[in-house]
């Protein structure tokens, strides 16, 4: 918009609108705080922001406080249980991160599920309709191989290529073992 950019003044507006009851802006705040920019790295204090936004039914807070539980950050102790319950609440709100966060846990059968490789392509085809490149790249491998769903290799080409061209490594390295153009 013709600023420069400036991640304390991001931090600043985020906090104000925050404290206006803003969820975004609470959210947004704690990806500057869990990340250290524009502000003190603090992934309690993201937890915080994150849990208050989720709760106002932020459905993006609830996956990123689903994150700091699988990964056992922010002063958490690991809980993926509790990550599958954050991540199925954002995409049940339509979160395409989410969806593809639960759609990988349901595929690896983790945090006490078990493993269902065909509820797991259901799910990466809502979030890849949603916009997540990962899903679409593990959509894509799944099509491709015939995993799960109906093999159809041009589709999983397209959505290997898709998820590739939106800066997904692991669709990049699967698009090459297709061994298409």
């Amino acid at each position: 918009g013709g600023l420069a950019k400036s991640e304390v003044l991001a931090a600043e507006y985020y906090r104000k609108a925050c404290e206006m009851q803003d969820m975004p802006g609470c959210r947004n705040l704690g990806v500057l705080f869990e990340a250290g920019r524009g502000v003190p790295r603090d992934e309690e204090r993201a937890v915080v922001l994150y849990r208050q936004a989720c709760e106002a039914s932020d459905a993006r807070a609830c996956v990123s406080l689903g994150w700091m539980y699988e990964m056992g950050h922010g002063g958490l102790s690991k809980d993926e249980t509790r990550a599958v319950a954050l991540y199925q609440l954002g995409c049940e709100r339509d979160d395409s991160l989410g969806c593809n966060n639960i759609g990988v846990m349901w595929e690896a059968g983790r945090g006490g599920l078990v493993k269902d490789e065909a509820r797991a392509a259901a799910l990466y085809e809502k979030a890849c309709a949603g916009g997540s490149v990962n899903a679409c790249s593990s959509l894509g491998w799944f099509l491709f191989r015939g995993r799960a769903v109906p093999q159809d290799k041009p589709r999983g080409i397209e959505l290997l290529r898709k998820g590739c061209q939106g800066g997904n490594k692991w669709g990049c390295d699967r698009l090459l073992e297709t061994g298409a153009p």
